[in-house]
């Protein structure tokens, strides 16, 4: 097989791979050894990504396949070398071991790797030289594993890994963890954790092995990070070892200024990475381990909880007369609740500013926004996003409606910038709220003015929107948000980051666009829809939900203003839907599914109808029936329709959307 065939059948495995230098040379100005690897992260950028991997080795053919060990492999590297006087085999048979069999390879220079599992998932690192459990090393046998890695020599690749035997215990001996460990002290500082007795014999063994005369950069960096692994797992002479390397690495004529700072810098990397105390194994001390963790838990049961219960105001008990006092007249009808919290979300220049201000203008100059009932109340708006061109965009608003703008000015109250996680900036806009009498507040937008550092913290977000509600709480909270970059553009928009804010929201209003906009009420524009519904991802806690077609943004001399098509909620009038379908007795949601409205939109048209006395009511005749509608049978002409069957009715509608 080539390179790239065993690449990906060992990626098949889950064994990470990536490439290494095939022989010593140069690369990007710097000396390079054969079997270093070639990514700037080493094995750290390891894949098992078929892509990644056939782009690498159709490119580089000739590169050789490094095996990231993890957590999954022990391979035993027993070493061969007549030339350097090697032979980790007669080692071995010293010490009376034979390794299990394994799948193995030969290697480049003769030696073998016995491939094993980590069957315990201990964690392993690397070694030079073989550490038995009586202390005792056997020499010119290493240990790959964990932070480490081995070159695929072979074409042959084990069907699964279930052909590797488990890794036998004499070569699961704690030395070294190859796992980062940071240290962040000084050389000298680490120095100093270190115990200055006698070499142990993994360090003398380590120092046996050094290299003695043309030291490459690699090598040097090799052997740096061993030595601190071995200091860092507690193995003693590990400071004298270093240095003696150090004289070796600094002889002439490499004893120059480069040359010291190169070494100074590769041991303190090294430190930095490897220098810490190597964590416990799971089998350490476990039951010390599970009583830490059991007290940790506990105690953050304990702060989250104190953390939920701070804000508390205290409860009281409401009378009828409390609950009576809550059916406030809502901001907007359906919309915007009085004493409560909604969200507009929309996308980025869909016309969130501008819907927010006709909705603000027209409450409070008393007109009815998108056929919604308002209630003229003081607005203070929050602007976190910048107040250039918003008073444009208001005198547009005026000059569209023909309105003084000297006639909202008292109603209006603004604040530049704003952080609700402040104390002092919920205090700014608590202290503006109250003191100018502003029942509505809105802010633009929640990202730049919560303070909610990260969006996603369902904890913090909960928190800043509770901060607010005990700041007015007697007050109407309008944010504007944005959806999620995926969903922006799509007809059910997802406001961005935790669902904590949407959750603690009365209502959640969506603004997209209407794909159907152009053909029902005019192709020359974008139209866009407004919606409560849950298949726009919408909400309304306390009324039937609705969605609103018809709205444009419509471009006036300075600026642009919000225009709602007069038939933006229905294709046909009022009094044509009732002379048309209510030819016999029904109930709201039978005059809803008759028309294709929504059950809201029937109940509204029913309504007028009975203001002008077009429609008139019948009273149930049990408690438990709601009650039924008609057309009215005095002062009113009789429909030329003829009456027909209600289910016959139902069928041969055309716009039916549902039957209730």
């Amino acid at each position: 097989m080539d390179n790239l065939s065993i690449a990906l059948r060992w990626a098949q495995l889950g064994i990470r791979v990536f490439p290494c230098h095939a022989q010593d040379g140069w690369a990007k100005g710097k000396e390079v050894s054969m079997k270093a690897p070639i990514p700037t992260h080493g094995f750290k950028e390891a894949t098992t990504k078929e892509d990644a991997i056939r782009t690498w080795w159709s490119a580089n053919p000739a590169d050789l396949v490094g095996l990231h060990t993890g957590n999954e492999l022990v391979v035993l590297d027993i070493d061969v070398s007549a030339e350097k006087n090697k032979d980790g085999w007669h080692s071995l048979n010293e010490k009376g071991i034979e390794p299990p069999k394994t799948f193995n390879v030969t290697t480049k220079n003769g030696g073998n790797h016995y491939f094993y599992r980590n069957q315990s998932k201990i964690a392993l690192g690397p070694t030079v030289g073989v550490k038995l459990p009586s202390g005792e090393i056997i020499e010119d046998v290493d240990r790959r594993a964990g932070g480490s890695y081995v070159i695929a020599w072979s074409n042959n690749v084990p069907a699964s890994l279930e052909e590797l035997s488990p890794a036998p215990e004499w070569l699961c001996t704690k030395a070294g963890l190859a796992i980062e460990n940071p240290y962040t002290g000084t050389i000298t500082e680490w120095f100093s954790t270190l115990e200055n007795s006698a070499a142990s014999p993994l360090v003398v063994y380590a120092k046996k092995k050094l290299p003695q005369s043309n030291i490459n950069h690699q090598q040097m960096l090799n052997v740096t990070a061993n030595l601190v692994r071995l200091g860092a797992s507690g193995e003693t002479g590990v400071e004298q070892a270093l240095a003696e390397f150090k004289e070796t690495y600094l002889k002439p004529p490499y004893n120059t200024s480069a040359y010291e700072q190169a070494f100074e810098k590769a041991l303190l990397g090294a430190i930095n990475k490897f220098g810490g105390k190597p964590m416990q194994s799971p089998e350490v001390n476990i039951d010390h381990l599970i009583a830490e963790k059991v007290i940790e838990l506990e105690v953050r049961k304990e702060a989250e909880r104190i953390v939920a219960s701070k804000n508390y105001q205290g409860s009281k008990v409401l009378t009828w007369d409390d609950l009576a006092e809550a059916e406030q007249q809502e901001i907007v009808e359906n919309l915007v609740p009085y004493q409560g919290v909604a969200i507009l979300v929309g996308d980025s220049n869909i016309g969130k500013t501008f819907a927010y201000i006709d909705m603000a203008c027209r409450v409070v100059a008393g007109m009815e926004w998108l056929g919604k009932k308002t209630k003229p109340v003081k607005v203070l708006i929050i602007l976190g996003e910048g107040k250039s061109g918003f008073l444009s965009r208001i005198q547009s608003w005026c000059e569209y409606h023909d309105y003084d703008i000297d006639l909202l000015k008292p109603w209006f109250q603004f604040i530049g910038g704003g952080n609700l996680n402040s104390d002092q900036s919920l205090e700014l806009i608590r202290s503006e709220a109250i003191n100018q009498n502003c029942q509505l507040v809105i802010y633009d937008t929640w990202a730049a003015i919560s303070g909610v550092y990260n969006e996603n913290d369902a904890g913090l977000t909960s928190e800043t929107v509770t901060r607010v509600l005990i700041a007015l709480p007697d007050r109407s909270h309008l944010f504007i948000h944005h959806p999620t970059k995926a969903s922006g553009k799509s007809t059910a928009p997802i406001p961005r980051g935790s669902g904590a804010l949407p959750a603690a929201a009365d209502v959640v209003m969506t603004l997209f666009k209407d794909k159907d906009g152009k053909k029902k009420f005019g192709s020359d524009y974008e139209w866009v829809s407004i919606s409560t519904e849950t298949t726009h991802n919408g909400k309304n806690r306390n009324s039937s939900t609705e969605t609103i077609r018809g709205l444009r943004l419509k471009k006036m001399q300075t600026n642009k203003v919000v225009f709602h098509h007069e038939d933006g909620l229905t294709s046909k009038k009022p009094v044509a839907n009732i002379k048309k379908y209510l030819t016999t007795p029904m109930t709201a949601g039978e005059y809803a599914g008759a028309t294709g409205l929504s059950e809201s939109q029937a109940r509204r048209e029913i309504s007028s109808g009975l203001e002008t006395g077009l429609v008139e009511e019948i009273s149930p005749s049990r408690g438990n029936i709601g009650a039924k509608y008609r057309l009215a049978t005095e002062g009113n002409p009789k429909p030329s329709a003829p009456e027909i069957d209600w289910q016959e009715l139902v069928n041969k509608s055309t716009k039916q959307k549902k039957v209730i």
